[in-house]
């Protein structure tokens, strides 16, 4: 029910979710450009399409009401800003599931910001799961995964986000930053 409402809302809004979520059935997920509140919708919608079990890791200061009951809505986990509990808890998460997507927007902030938060990558290295990527295109209207990133190294993640994300285009243009490594 909830994928075909998904379906009426993209075609009413004009957007294209490009088909082939990567053949894994645990990951991080990178979601990137995030420079606006509305793109958790979109990447909602997008994940609904692809029909694949997930959640998103939100700041704990968007859950007071009414913004709480969205973030139901998006099945979205409060986090707290900065420490190893959020890498813990995330981890166990992943580890107790046998299929789940953790969507993590690693800018940490809608603001431009070169540099990104790491813990996407200590949450990937530490639950054994590959890191995958999300990108939002508001020009052509799409929404695709540009597959698995290499864990290899922080700085090698970081700098195939910043070559598959060349192309993308967020809402506030002036508040992107690809990732700096």
């Amino acid at each position: 029910m909830l994928r075909l409402i998904a379906k009426i809302l993209l075609k009413i809004t004009g957007w294209t979710v490009v088909p082939g979520f990567p053949g894994v059935d645990r990951s991080v997920v990178v979601a990137a450009p995030h420079t606006s509140a509305v793109d958790a919708f979109y990447c909602k919608l997008a994940f609904l399409i692809w029909d694949v079990p997930h959640v998103f890791l939100i700041k704990k200061d968007q859950f007071r009401f009414p913004k709480y009951i969205l973030m139901r809505i998006l099945h979205a986990i409060p986090v707290g800003v900065e420490g190893q509990n959020v890498i813990h808890e995330t981890v166990g998460i992943l580890n107790s599931n046998p299929r789940m997507h953790i969507i993590i927007c690693p800018e940490g902030t809608r603001q431009a910001n070169a540099r990104w938060n790491p813990g996407f990558y200590m949450i990937a290295k530490r639950a054994g799961v590959p890191i995958t990527s999300f990108k939002i295109d508001y020009i052509n209207k799409r929404m695709s995964m540009t597959g698995i990133l290499p864990d290899d190294s922080i700085r090698n993640c970081l700098r195939a986000i910043a070559e598959t994300h060349v192309d993308a285009h967020p809402r506030h243009s002036s508040q992107f930053i690809p990732p700096e490594y």
